[in-house]
Order: structure tokens, then sequence, then C-alpha cells
């Protein structure tokens, strides 16, 4: 089955590739290893590939929050710079966003990746980024309206005028839109427990209510947002951890399985390792099942491979680190 304003002032732009990594062509992807502070690539296509080693940046990193198909990151160094990356093959281009100013918890791309929103939990403020494909630069940092609740997901729209926000509340949480031109709040949908938010490139938004066992999409027209529910405990699902689109494909995490709508059908697949988070890579059809306590270093990776017929393979260790 196939399933597939202000400016930032003075950026410092620097190119650097992968060191001592016995490089691969193609690379499918690209993770962070937290312990060691470094993006690592994945050389080769997915069944072949080998986890490679470190990739020069400008110091060890902190937190990398990666753009849609991994072409453009947000990254932030331990010592507290902030930096716009882009990815391309075995090459990485670290640009400084000296005026971001922020230590970021939450980063929301587009869908094409050109524009974010970075978002600071402890002061409740966020900054657009814009020109990610060319010349990164940063509006001036805004507090988010208020909402009833600690922020635990964002995503912005392909016009980047629409930011939704997932809040909770006790046990309670509910889904939100803001107009960033107006700073207009409307609801979306009341839910018990929302970590992931993605809007397609129609502007679709897709979020995993894990406490109702549901995965829902919601549409804006004239009347309001629609919602709809794409899966729910019917259909199987349990405790949702996230959904991703993936081609035409609804790519839905859920338990010891992941589950694929397409076309009205539902297709399982059993993991092999426990994922606590979808993480869509470099290559087409391809997400990381990250599983939080693997240790880069001396255990494989699990991906899902939706290239062609759906199956989850890994990839090991390999190169320098």
């Amino acid at each position: 089955m196939k399933c597939s304003l202000y400016m930032t002032a003075a950026l410092l732009p620097m190119v650097v590739s992968a060191a001592g990594t016995s490089m691969r062509s193609p690379v499918s992807g690209y993770v962070f290893d937290a312990e060691k502070g470094i993006i690592r690539p994945l050389n080769g296509l997915p069944g072949a590939a080998l986890l490679g080693g470190a990739m020069e940046a400008p110091e060890a990193l902190a937190k990398v929050f990666f753009g849609p198909r991994q072409a453009t990151a947000v990254a932030v160094s331990r010592p507290g710079a902030s930096y716009h990356v882009r990815l391309d093959g075995s090459n990485a281009t670290f640009t400084a966003l000296p005026d971001l100013q922020m230590n970021p918890d939450l980063v929301a791309f587009t869908p094409d990746g050109k524009s974010a929103v970075v978002y600071e939990a402890a002061t409740r403020r966020y900054r657009l980024l814009t020109g990610l494909s060319d010349s990164p630069a940063a509006g001036e940092a805004t507090a988010l309206p208020e909402l009833p609740g600690e922020i635990t997901a964002l995503a912005l729209n392909p016009a980047a005028v629409t930011l939704a926000a997932a809040v909770k509340t006790g046990d309670a949480a509910a889904v939100y839109a803001i107009n960033l031109e107006t700073v207009e709040t409307s609801f979306i949908s009341d839910a018990l427990s929302v970590e992931t938010l993605s809007f397609s490139d129609s502007g679709s938004l897709l979020f995993a209510d894990r406490g109702s066992d549901r995965v829902l999409t919601a549409t804006s027209s004239a009347a309001g947002w629609q919602v709809s529910v794409v899966a729910d405990g019917r259909d199987g699902l349990a405790g949702p951890a996230g959904a991703e689109f993936s081609g035409g494909a609804v790519v839905i995490l859920s338990g010891s399985e992941v589950v694929l709508r397409q076309a009205g059908v539902l297709t399982r697949i059993a993991l092999p390792v426990k994922a606590l988070r979808l993480a869509p890579m470099a290559a087409p059809g391809l997400l990381y099942l990250d599983a939080k306590d693997e240790l880069l270093g001396a255990a494989p990776l699990h991906l899902l491979d939706l290239s062609g017929e759906a199956r989850v393979v890994f990839v090991p260790a390999g190169g320098a680190q």
C-alpha cells in the first residue's frame, strides 16, 4: 500500500559540512543527538542507511527544531545563541539570529518551511521568523493573547497568518486559532490532551486528542471552524500520541502500532518499539519513530517508511560520534 516590521540585523552565515561521517548519498534525514549536542545525518536509503557522525556546528547545541522535510531548522546552542539552519545533503548553513533573544520551547513552521513562530513559555511571547529559504528576519517579540492554560502545541498555517494553539488546564484542553495580524482569538475544539498540531499544505489542521482516543481535522470557513473525526476509539485508537499528514495519508501513532488512514481505509502496522512521537524526515514518506529513551550512539533508530509498501525499518548507529 502506498501511503504516501523589525528586521534582524547582523546575520552571520556560516556554511559547514558533515565531518568524519563517511558520507553516503543520498542523505535521508537528520536527528538531533541531545546528549552530544550535535546533528547527525541518516546516510543512505531506508533499509540500507547508517546513522552518521556529527555535522559541524559553530558550538554545541542544546535544542534543535526541524522544519518540514528537514530543509530548515531553528537551533539554540548550549551557551544560548540562536541560529537558523539550512540543511542540504551533507551541508549545514548556520545563520546567527542575534536579535532573537529568546529561549524557545516550541517552534511552529509553515508547511513549506519558509516562516515559523518561535515561542517562549516563560514570557508567553513569540516572534515570527520569515525568509527562512534565503534571508531570515525576526519580527518583534509579541505577547500571545490570554489563553486559559499551558500551551502544549502550536502550528502555523500556510499563509503564516493563523497560529493554532493547544492549551491544557487540569484535566481539560482546548484548541484555539490566533490571527497574528489582528490578534483575534477563535475557538476550534474542546479536547482532553493535545500534544501535536500540524497544518497541511491546503490549510487543514490535524491534531490527536490522546485523552479521548480521537484524531481530528479542522478547516476554517466563513461560518467558523468545522471539525471532523478522522479516527477514534471505535477504530481501535488507544491514546494517540500524534498524527501527521504524509502524502495522501494521515499517519497516527497509537500505542504499539501506527494506523494509516488513506481514502477511508485503515491499515495497521505493529511497532517493535514504543514510540512517543512521529517526526517527518527529509526523504518523502519517511518518519522517525522517536522513542526519546534511545541512546543514538548505542541503539538503532526505528523509521516508518511509506515510500512504497508501508514498513518499519531500523538504522544502526554507524559513523564516528
